[in-house]
């Protein structure tokens, strides 16, 4: 984010509110039932599930590991996988294990606005579990107190969730510091458009591979830029190192960038005759 107050990884007007504010027939005041919403988020323990020590007790820090080695690291990644712990701290870095499927906590899916919530009044730190919010909730907490830059590395092999990471990182730090519907309206129209290049970049950067359908063979560096009060006032997307090799060939089973075939997809019989073109896959 980048602004007065720095950056991360990196006016509409209000409308006057005409008419009084009382109470409702049968029902409470404006400001009692604010505060009766509040008690009722605060009423669900996020704490059994996110805070470092819950209630299922395994290790989530492998810094604790006594025995530390390969077999052990995998166990104790494997272990917690198959429990819905798809996060594991090493330290600082967070490693996340892609369970190729949708997790929950308490009945709960583990994305949800009372998560995110939960993780920004606690503002991160070690002694909550391990989690991308919590990432995101120290990186925007550093971002607001020191007044500099903050910069998240995603990382991984194909297919291992960095999209979905860099979506999820993107969300929080776009959500957590608005106060109005207008605030809230403008920055999640800023992360719409951040999002939404996606298709056009992975069309051109993106091919099948061996492993990975939709593989990115390219590198991306997202900018999220915020105002000193912390709330996002815009961004951009730089993209570097495409693989340029792979319009001129591929490994076996392995495909060049998508937009060849979109456009393969889009000629006609003829076309392809007169041009020598086989049809898309």
């Amino acid at each position: 984010m980048r602004g007065r107050k720095g950056s991360l990884w990196g006016k509409k007007k209000k409308k006057q509110a005409s008419g009084k504010a009382g109470r409702v027939p049968g029902g409470s005041p404006p400001r009692a039932a604010a505060r009766g919403a509040a008690k009722a988020l605060d009423a669900i323990d996020y704490s059994q599930f996110y805070d470092k020590v819950n209630s299922r007790g395994s290790v989530d820090d492998l810094v604790l590991l006594e025995n530390v080695s390969n077999e052990g690291i995998v166990e104790v990644l494997r272990t917690r996988c198959e429990k819905g712990d798809m996060y594991t701290s090493i330290g600082p870095v967070l490693i996340a294990v892609n369970p190729y499927k949708q997790l929950s906590m308490g009945g709960k899916g583990i994305y949800t606005s009372g998560v995110r919530d939960y993780y920004h009044r606690k503002g991160g730190g070690d002694f909550m579990a391990p989690h991308i919010y919590r990432v995101a909730a120290e990186a925007y907490k550093s971002l607001q107190a020191d007044s500099r830059d903050q910069c998240v590395i995603v990382t991984g092999e194909s297919g291992a969730g960095k999209t979905e990471a860099a979506k999820q990182l993107m969300h929080f730090v776009t959500t957590v510091g608005t106060s109005s519907e207008t605030q809230k309206a403008t920055m999640e129209g800023v992360q719409r458009h951040l999002l939404e290049s996606n298709p056009i970049l992975e069309a051109f950067g993106n091919a099948q591979t061996i492993r990975n359908d939709n593989s990115s063979r390219f590198g991306k560096y997202m900018e999220l830029q915020f105002t000193f009060k912390g709330m996002l006032r815009g961004g951009k997307v730089t993209n570097y190192l495409l693989e340029k090799s792979r319009v001129t060939g591929q490994a076996p089973g392995e495909r060049c960038f998508h937009v060849m075939h979109y456009l393969l997809e889009g000629t006609s019989a003829r076309e392809r005759s007169d041009y020598r073109l086989l049809p898309a896959k």
